[in-house]
């Protein structure tokens, strides 16, 4: 697979993990991991496909009231895709929620090997949980 084949993988996937997750779920690895810094709730390291789809895909949702995202930009190389992503929405606490996500996304073989997650971690313990 190509570099344009990955970024393909990766845009698919962030189009589709809240909304058709037997998809998302398809192009992640078996044995991927997740990365999320921090000492947010959601802050740890992800092992396999089911722990991130059953600890971490399967309930960030659930704190907010509503939530819109989009993928804003993506650089690739071989094996690499590199994601901007901006989410609007209202938190479960009624605080309005703003910010931009960065992902270092690991393709094999069509599939999300690894994702390294970067956030502002203060920003999001004020918004969502405090």
């Amino acid at each position: 697979m190509g570099v344009e084949d990955d970024r393909s993988v990766v845009l698919e996937f962030f189009a589709t993990r809240f909304n058709d997750k037997p998809r998302a779920w398809e192009l992640m690895h078996e044995d991927a991991t997740w990365i999320i810094p921090g000492s947010l709730p959601l802050s740890k390291v992800h092992r396999g496909r089911k722990m991130i789809f059953d600890e971490y895909l399967g309930t960030h949702a659930d704190d907010f009231e509503s939530i819109s995202s989009a993928v804003t930009r993506t650089i690739a190389e071989p094996g690499v895709v590199v994601v901007e992503y901006h989410a609007v929405g209202r938190t479960r606490k009624q605080r309005d929620y703003d910010t931009v996500y960065y992902y270092v996304v690991d393709v094999e073989d069509g599939r999300i090997k690894q994702v390294r997650q970067s956030l502002d971690t203060q920003y999001a313990q004020k918004t969502i949980y405090d």
